[in-house]
């Protein structure tokens, strides 16, 4: 199957684009890789994610709207190479996530405990 029920794919086509139910649901790329994913998918309101304060608010617009606006602005040829697109940028998205965050909170645990290991 192509895309919607109808077997025709709309992808692509903007507001008028119809978005398959296999596709509906929140996208974790674009909430872990905002703007990088909104560059790939062609979603550049994306870039709000610059703007102080609404980046972070503007990640879960992100994820909430991410499936529907990628299916809406870029040509898909299946509904199968969509969701391997997009599980591929969750996939990257928590990789890079852990990377970055993993030394954070390993520093911070340190900064707490470190002055108990040196009691004697």
């Amino acid at each position: 199957m192509t895309s919607d029920d109808a077997g025709q794919n709309t992808s692509g086509m903007g507001k008028s684009a119809t978005l398959p139910p296999e596709i509906r649901g929140w996208n974790w790329g674009a909430f872990w890789l905002s703007w990088i994913w909104g560059i790939r998918n062609r979603t550049y309101i994306a870039f709000l994610a610059f703007i102080p304060y609404v980046g972070f608010v503007m990640a879960f617009i992100l994820g909430a709207k991410g499936n529907k606006w990628a299916w809406q602005n870029q040509k898909w040829d299946s509904i199968e190479q969509f969701k391997k697109s997009q599980r591929r940028w969750a996939m990257w998205g928590l990789i890079i996530f852990l990377i970055i965050i993993s030394p954070i909170i390993a520093l911070g645990a340190w900064a707490i405990f470190a002055p108990f290991l040196f009691l004697t």
